[in-house]
């Protein structure tokens, strides 16, 4: 500071040498000029400026928690378990960091005074320092929409998905709907067709999201398979059948979310580590190291944690006759004896025990015999024998099949032009 009010000095006195002496000066319009008074108000403006409150961007690292952040901006561990705290009795999930969240840490003269996030579903979390800790919340403005899409497979089920904007994460959802009826490894081909019914939340500050898939329609070789979404009176939503039967209860056909299956049950593979020919009653699912890896259908956990050459593993038991064992994990995400439910994540996809690269090795047994897992016939547990009218389901197919028929009117009336 006093550099820069001795280079002020200097400055003006330079000025006013260098006015040129043979231009005659009015001494009436001589101004005095007090340079403590200038430095005086050079020094308050930087002041008031430096105390304005500073937002200061951190962007979580991996191992980051709030008691490591707060210290490197002037705050200390105290304050982060009292504000940990104070976020966890609104809701859990406002506690949780992950890494490349980003943070915003108000400063003013040098204090901490606020911290703000912005969720991915969109709130707003504000902690203010100044006031015991008071956390608030601000929810986005929320508009939800119905939306009815439907597409022609040409090449692949995924890219007829994303060329009729359609999301990975429906697409998924499809596929988990219908797996107990149609294989999608083997029985899509080209002609066939899909239509769907979803309910989308538009988040400011986020975008789309799909809610819910409420209704869709599969015609695969000239079948046609339908689902209407319905909640029981249990409060729980399912899927049911053309028939108004429930498809809730069959195991999810894969225990990974779109990847690619490099080695199939098999009861003769050469072993890449081993160097030899042994048997292989699993699927390998090759996926990117920490992707997600969910339990195909409910039940309790019977094993979880370091299985030798199996490395990270954990087993399922579903009811009396089925389990199911995923193996190779990088990180396992529940304990014995742990109640799971179908879809829930239990660890991440990693190359633990004999393993050449990431994946994921899934077994399933029944009544302690492996079978194969992408088998004509998808394992089905029962979750009760509610059943929906007919009619309801009809009701809500009729429109998926308006729409379907309109493209495909469409599409052999463009062929027409063409030839």
């Amino acid at each position: 500071m006093i550099r820069f009010v001795l280079y002020t000095i200097v400055v003006l006195s330079f000025a006013l040498a260098f006015i040129d002496k043979t231009t005659p000066i009015e001494t009436s319009k001589i101004v005095d000029i007090d340079h403590f008074k200038v430095a005086r108000a050079l020094r308050k403006s930087i002041k008031e400026k430096l105390d304005r409150p500073r937002p200061i961007s951190h962007i979580v690292a991996k191992g980051e928690t709030l008691a490591s952040i707060l210290p490197k901006y002037g705050g200390d561990k105290t304050d982060a378990l009292s504000i940990d705290s104070s976020l966890r009795q609104i809701d859990r999930s406002l506690a949780l960091l992950r890494v490349g969240d980003s943070i915003s840490i108000t400063r003013v003269k040098g204090e901490l005074t606020e911290i703000k996030r912005n969720l991915p579903d969109g709130r707003v979390v504000t902690v203010d320092l100044k006031n015991d800790h008071l956390v608030s919340v601000i929810e986005p403005k929320v508009e939800v929409v119905e939306r009815l899409i439907t597409g022609s497979i040409v090449t692949t089920l995924a890219d007829a998905a994303a060329r009729a904007s359609l999301s990975f994460d429906v697409v998924d959802q499809l596929v988990d709907i219908f797996s107990d009826r149609v294989n999608f490894t083997r029985d899509i081909q080209p002609g066939d067709t899909f239509s769907v019914i979803v309910t989308e939340k538009r988040i400011q500050g986020v975008g789309s999201v799909v809610d819910s898939v409420d209704a869709a329609l599969l015609s695969v070789s000239g079948s046609l398979y339908g689902a209407v979404r319905h909640i029981g009176k249990d409060g729980k939503a399912r899927y049911y059948n053309e028939r108004g039967e429930t498809q809730g209860g069959q195991f999810l056909r894969y225990p990974l979310q779109f990847t690619r299956i490099t080695s199939v049950f098999n009861k003769a593979r050469f072993h890449p580590i081993l160097k030899r020919t042994r048997m292989h009653p699993a699927i390998d699912f090759a996926a990117p190291h920490g992707t997600t890896v969910r339990t195909v259908a409910q039940g309790v956990v019977e094993k979880a944690g370091w299985a030798g050459s199996a490395g990270n593993m954990v087993q399922i038991r579903h009811d009396s006759r089925y389990t199911t064992v995923y193996r190779h994990l990088s990180k396992v995400s529940v304990k014995k004896g742990q109640k799971v439910g179908k879809g829930d994540t239990i660890g991440r996809v990693g190359s633990t025990g004999l393993s050449t690269g990431p994946h994921l090795c899934f077994s399933v047994f029944k009544n302690g015999k492996y079978i194969d897992p992408l088998g004509k016939e998808v394992p089905k547990i029962l979750e009760g024998d509610e059943k929906l009218s007919p009619k309801v389901v009809e009701v809500a197919l009729e429109r998926l099949k308006t729409h379907r028929n309109m493209m495909v009117l469409a599409q052999s009336e463009l062929g027409g032009l063409r030839g």
